[in-house]
């Protein structure tokens, strides 16, 4: 492909030069200066890009009429088209109606990238020339459709220190509105490697993207934010230089936050063919709500009543870590159905370790499991009971721990980090009918 068009801009080189030759050679031809110019055009028409190219002409030849050629000029009008000649240099040499002189230069510009499109735009010649200013207003503009090289030069001077904090926080803008879902092929990634990138500058850009009118855009920012949160809060940061005052988080990122516990297509993005973004918002999002603790009980109550399945149950979960214990009347009815025999890998464990964290509030949902014909729940809800009635008798009872939590010694040392590990969240008509 990139040798066909090669051949082609070498091609209208060659033509853009000959015909240029061709005019330059007409030009310097002596000719009698004899022809009518044509009509004269007045007005916004002489204004028209048309004109660039093909001019209006006549061509009659007035070498025959009184006056012209005559030492003392006079005035001629062309029987043709009507056009009086005021003066000699009014008269032209028989030309052509197409501006030779003009195509010709313009056909060697537009084919000159072309014909060396392999050095310019394959091996990306031009982005290493170009300013990282002219990169960023192409990114800005374009996005993932940005020209070839684009990218990989703003990332290369990126990570050789090249931008400077102006230019970085321009990258980072760019790179939030390339979250958006769109067409463009891998374009979210590459917009989340940016802003991890700088990510101690992206926090107020990614706050302004929570209240995107696109849904993708607010997840992916509202992920990030939460990214930034735990980075703040870690003695030695994976990410950041240096160790940075914690984050306040928003009420928009706890909003934005409960808005991905329902389900959707995140961490793929919607439309054929599924490309993943990497980001599981609804994972993300329930272990930041049990960890920022307090702030996030009202929004963890008002997921409790949520239309959506998966919402009200990653809210249960986050009662129960939280302890919410007045909250136990809503959140233990969603809970107790994952204790029973389903298809959903790893729900038990999980939804076990909250009901714990309900405390006594849990007993009144559990004892009816006790003789619920599912051997599963039955065995469960026995040792949640017995966990609140005799803790060190349950700590010896090993064969119901291994049975319940596979490779935990003590229930409570499920955080909800690990909880999430072998859960797997079923589709929507997976999920169990609530108690």
């Amino acid at each position: 492909m990139v040798r066909t068009i090669e051949i082609l801009g070498l091609t209208g080189l060659a033509v853009g030069a000959l015909l240029s030759l061709l005019a330059l050679v007409a030009r310097l031809t002596p000719r009698p200066r004899v022809f009518c110019p044509g009509p004269l055009v007045r007005g916004p028409r002489r204004f028209s890009p048309t004109r660039l190219l093909r001019r209006t002409t006549c061509n009659y030849d007035l070498s025959g009429l009184p006056g012209v050629g005559a030492p003392t000029p006079s005035s001629v009008t062309c029987p043709e088209c009507g056009r009086t000649i005021n003066a000699p240099s009014q008269l032209v040499r028989k030309r052509s109606a197409w501006r030779w002189s003009l195509i010709g230069p313009l056909l060697v510009a537009l084919s000159l990238p072309f014909a060396f499109v392999e050095r310019l735009y394959v091996n990306m010649g031009w982005a290493k020339a170009a300013p990282t200013d002219v990169l960023l207003v192409l990114e800005r503009g374009l996005g993932g459709w940005s020209p070839r090289g684009t990218r990989t030069q703003l990332l290369k001077r990126h990570r050789q220190g090249e931008l400077s904090e102006r230019q970085r926080l321009s990258l980072i803008d760019a790179a939030i509105t390339d979250l958006r879902s769109d067409t463009s092929r891998h374009n979210a990634v590459w917009a989340i490697g940016r802003i991890i990138d700088d990510l101690a500058l992206a926090p107020p850009a990614l706050e302004r993207a929570l209240i995107s009118a696109d849904r993708q855009q607010r997840q992916i920012a509202a992920d990030l934010l939460r990214l930034y949160w735990h980075e703040t809060r870690r003695e030695r940061p994976w990410l950041l230089k240096q160790p940075l005052p914690p984050y306040e988080a928003p009420a928009s990122l706890f909003s934005v936050t409960l808005e991905g516990l329902a389900d959707d297509p995140l961490p793929f993005d919607p439309g054929p063919p599924t490309r993943s973004t990497y980001v599981s918002n609804a994972f993300s999002g329930v272990i930041f709500l049990v960890e920022a603790g307090e702030p996030s009980v009202p929004y963890v109550e008002r997921g409790l009543t949520s239309a959506d399945r998966q919402t009200r149950f990653l809210c249960a979960v986050a009662a129960g870590y939280l302890e919410m214990t007045d909250a136990a009347p809503l959140s233990a009815p969603t809970l107790t159905p994952h204790l029973r025999t389903n298809t959903i890998s790893g729900d038990a464990r999980v939804a076990a370790r909250a009901l714990l964290g309900l405390g006594e509030s849990a007993r009144p949902f559990l004892e009816p499991l006790l003789t619920s014909g599912d051997p599963q729940a039955a065995s469960a809800a026995a040792y949640l009971l017995l966990l609140l009635d005799d803790p060190a008798k349950a700590a010896s009872d090993r064969a119901s721990l291994r049975r319940l939590t596979r490779n935990f010694d003590d229930l409570r040392e499920i955080t909800i980090d690990r909880a999430r590990q072998g859960l797997d969240l079923p589709s929507i008509t997976d999920w169990p009918d609530p108690d």
